[in-house]
């Protein structure tokens, strides 16, 4: 008798703590940080800025980035209405304080690596571009201005991103 009644109190605890970590589990549904990010493979090389997907829904967004030229390379993630190819520029490279609004940036790293970024993301369009200049047989040469950008959208779950 005494068993059966240490067992049915163990069986309703145990059973109380299901319930109560059950709805713990859940979240809210408000917290960015609970939810998984989403993920982007993006590919730098000479010269271009490639992704796997130019649009992604709000939130935790993980920039997967892949060096795969022959020269360091970074990854601004630059939030702005202008077009990519239409950034202000200063001394070759793209004014980061005219430009738009940097949320983000992988330092320049070299080739064959990888490197990731995770970001809070709200609606909006921006650009990803690699902002690095070097001199090169006296001259300089911009990423960006040789073509290392490409346009992002952040759309809410009501337009259809690429997923």
């Amino acid at each position: 008798m005494q068993f059966e009644r240490v067992f049915f109190h163990f069986g309703a605890v145990f059973f109380l703590l299901g319930i109560v970590f059950a709805g713990c589990s859940r979240g809210s549904g408000n917290l960015k940080s609970d939810a998984s990010p989403s993920e982007v493979q993006v590919t730098l090389r000479e010269w271009s800025v490639a992704v796997d997907r130019g649009t992604v829904r709000p939130g935790r967004i993980t920039f997967q980035t892949a060096n795969r030229g022959t020269e360091d390379h970074e990854l601004v993630i630059l939030r702005t209405d202008l077009p990519a190819d239409a950034l202000s520029l200063r001394d070759d490279r793209v004014d980061e304080a005219t430009a738009g609004r940097i949320l983000g940036e992988i330092e320049p790293f070299a080739p064959a690596t990888e490197k990731e970024l995770t970001l809070d993301l709200e609606p909006g369009s921006y650009v990803l571009l690699c902002n690095i200049v070097e001199t090169e047989n006296g001259q300089k040469e911009g990423h960006y201005t040789m073509g290392m950008r490409i346009a992002f959208k952040v759309e809410s779950s009501r337009s259809r991103p690429s997923e």
